[in-house]
């Protein structure tokens, strides 16, 4: 299988198993109608946030990826005057997407936050904006106290490719949680498609 294949079916087992905020991906249902900037696209898209109105939201998720890194500035603000915890974890997300030095900087600055919730969405985050520096932050992550982190930083290292996660990786076919321990497994698996290292034989 070439490496675009073992990509799409590892990113196609993330969007199935990883644990997320809600549904990104809709029918793109941009309207003709002048589109906000960032700032109001950002206040409506908290607000249906916090009113869970998925469709108002992903529109305002299709219009800050048109808007690109201009939106990063006020994602931040966003999120420094947002305490509430789903909409800190979309705009992370969020960040993700639009990606760009800034918003790479500021996911990997959660990636120590004291919730473990942030610290997930930020390990998830880090595989959506594809920057190899974000390796070794995953790396560390896989010794995460919460193992909810530490299956996210699995999910993203299988899906980002890299070699020197596989190590890593094997060493989590014994951790304490089953869980984490199948998804090693799983994304190993995956891995050894394009990398044979990556065979557990059996561990």
């Amino acid at each position: 299988m070439s490496r675009n294949g073992i990509r799409g079916i590892a990113l196609i087992a993330a969007a199935a198993m990883l644990l997320t905020v809600g549904p990104v991906f809709i029918a793109d249902a941009r309207a003709t109608e002048a589109q906000p900037g960032a700032e109001q696209a950002i206040e409506t898209m908290i607000k249906a946030i916090k009113e869970d109105n998925a469709p108002i939201r992903n529109r305002m998720f299709f219009r800050l990826r048109d808007i690109g890194e201009p939106s990063v500035d006020p994602l931040i603000a966003a999120y420094a005057a947002n305490n509430e915890l789903p909409v800190r974890q979309y705009i992370i997300n969020m960040l993700g997407w639009v990606g760009g030095e800034q918003a790479y900087e500021f996911i990997s600055g959660k990636m120590t936050d004291q919730r473990a919730e942030i610290r997930q969405k930020a390990a998830e985050a880090l595989c959506t904006i594809d920057d190899k520096r974000g390796i070794p932050l995953l790396i560390q992550a896989l010794d995460d106290s919460d193992e909810n982190v530490r299956i996210a930083a699995i999910v993203s290292l299988g899906v980002m490719e890299d070699p020197q996660a596989i190590e890593p990786l094997k060493k989590k076919l014994k951790d304490p949680s089953p869980r984490v321990a199948k998804f090693a497994e799983n994304y190993l698996e995956l891995l050894a498609i394009t990398y044979p290292e990556a065979e557990t034989g059996g561990e």
